[in-house]
């Protein structure tokens, strides 16, 4: 039996006692139980990340030995029309519509309990959940990735999962890639199963997936006209130190500077574009576009006109020390350094600003929906553009967006947060324009918006975060704007258990038991 030191953060600490055969997330979880508190992983003093599937003896564990945890922070997540939430215990919670995975009921008794969920991804329209073992669990549309029992036996020590439209790629710890949901989307990598060893990043297009190997190669799959066929470029694919994608297209990034690109040629992947981009340093990949940023500080942008993949010799000129580029469905928006902003592409989705260009001073970020932009300047006032429908216009809460301190976009709408010292006349601090259909009207909650920090959003609705812990929810009640059926959970997603405690057996937990039962049994 070893005695392990667990040191939380402001000096608190736990010591427990348990078997060295035992694995690493059995540790965390009973050192969850001892401090109350969530903690999302553990980590030797040197700072080294120890892999929850590893006995304590196969990480080097011995009696006496101290490890750091690392405070679990609830998060949301969201696909299209779903959101879920990790909460503070690593249970989850989930909402909106259910066959994009609102409803868990299926695999509820994986998602609380032990082992915690670590991660989650999503698809367009399903989630999956890497447990604090390394195991997966899937919900939501089986056609988009919902449903991985044909290959739940492979999914062990998984380290990270990357999603398509309708498709997972999930990498595990000996660089191995499993895959699942549609074959049309990237589902099925059986054609190259055999080359996929010593992977060390995936990406995903809508319909296809790229792995990048150890040795710099790069491995694709999936629907050939969206990056799964590289057979073109395949012999100039060497010593890549990086993938990025678009919805139809990669553009791989050489150790010396060159850039590659393969799948739609109207959508970025067109490799004659990239042939004399040279010295580049990162790439940004957009839905329809890519931008090289090069070792100089200046831009270069490629792919579909109607999207931002042209710009003018006037833009061109200006792309340079870019601190932000956010996207439309047709445009983009690039933040200098200096404040400034630059818009091209589609006039009507937000690609033409000339008339504003006075007010797109001072700014400090720049968020979009489908079809317009919103920009945050430093003194906190608002200033958005392109398409009224997705809330290019803000003339109908224009006196209430002051003191903004950062905003979040629906498909079709913009809810911005405000300071705390700066609430509207309900006591709020969010305030929201655009298509109400999508968010854009918070009315019926605006008295709930209060104290809140952070907000999050599928396509069609908004879930905010309040100091205390709870959750607030509008928009489109088919995706995740209704809550009601799940409220209780999500009165404070950051408590420990909340109000729940799990009785305990062996070094496991194996039993969720409500505290009101467990009172009435001990007394």
């Amino acid at each position: 039996m070893l005695s392990i030191h667990v040191v939380l953060a402001w000096d608190r600490r736990a010591t427990v006692q348990i078997d060295p055969a035992c694995c690493v997330h059995e540790l965390l979880e009973r050192a969850q139980d001892a401090l109350q508190q969530g903690i999302s992983s553990l980590t030797t003093t040197s700072g080294q990340l120890l892999a929850g599937w590893h006995t304590l003896q196969e990480v080097g564990l011995r009696d006496g030995a101290s490890v750091n945890a690392l405070e679990r922070i609830a998060t949301i997540v969201s696909n299209d029309t779903a959101f879920a939430v990790i909460r503070g215990d690593g249970s989850v919670t989930t909402w909106g519509d259910e066959y994009s995975g609102g409803d868990s009921d299926a695999v509820q008794d994986q998602l609380i309990g032990v082992p915690g969920v670590h991660q989650i991804s999503t698809s367009s329209c399903a989630f999956a959940a890497i447990r604090l073992d390394g195991t997966v669990v899937c919900w939501g549309s089986a056609a988009g990735g919902g449903d991985c029992h044909a290959v739940q036996g492979q999914l062990r020590q998984v380290q990270s999962i990357v999603a398509s439209a309708y498709a997972f790629a999930a990498l595990l710890s000996n660089g191995q890639v499993v895959t699942w949901g549609s074959p049309s989307s990237g589902g099925d990598c059986s054609a190259v199963k055999a080359r996929l060893t010593n992977v060390q990043h995936i990406r995903a297009s809508r319909f296809a997936f790229a792995a990048t190997r150890k040795d710099g190669t790069v491995i694709t799959w999936g629907a050939p006209n969206f990056g799964g066929d590289s057979s073109s470029v395949q012999h100039k694919l060497r010593k890549v130190k990086s993938v990025q994608a678009s919805h139809s297209a990669f553009a791989a990034l050489r150790m010396d500077g060159r850039v590659i690109c393969w799948g739609s040629e109207a959508r970025g992947g067109d490799e004659k574009v990239s042939r004399d981009l040279t010295n580049v340093q990162s790439i940004e990949a957009f839905p329809n576009a890519f931008m090289a940023i090069r070792e100089d500080g200046t831009a270069v942008t490629w792919g579909s006109y109607c999207a931002g993949g042209v710009t003018t010799l006037e833009i061109q000129k200006k792309l340079r020390h870019l601190k932000v580029v956010r996207h439309t469905q047709g445009a983009l928006a690039a933040l200098r350094s200096d404040g400034h902003v630059l818009t091209w592409g589609c006039p009507l989705s937000g690609g033409y600003s000339l008339t504003i260009q006075p007010w797109l001073t001072n700014v400090k970020d720049i968020q979009a929906s489908k079809g317009a932009f919103a920009a945050i300047r430093k003194d906190g006032q608002v200033v958005a553009w392109g398409k009224d429908s997705c809330g290019g216009n803000t003339s109908k809460v224009e006196v209430h967006l002051t003191a903004v301190q950062s905003i979040r976009a629906s498909a079709f709408a913009f809810a911005a947060i405000k300071a705390t010292d700066a609430v509207t006349d309900e006591g709020s601090n969010v305030v929201t324009w655009g298509s109400a259909e999508a968010g854009g009207d918070s009315s019926k909650v605006q008295e709930q918006l209060k104290n809140v920090r952070q907000i999050h959003s599928t396509h069609f609705a908004f879930a905010a975060l309040r100091a205390d812990g709870r959750v607030i929810t509008w928009g489109s009640k088919d995706a995740g704007g209704d809550s009601s059926a799940v409220e209780d959970e999500l009165r404070n997603i950051r408590m420990y258990h909340n109000q729940l405690r799990f009785s305990t057996a062996r070094w496991g937990i194996t039993q969720l038991t409500p505290m009101s039962a467990l009172s009435d049994h001990e007394s």
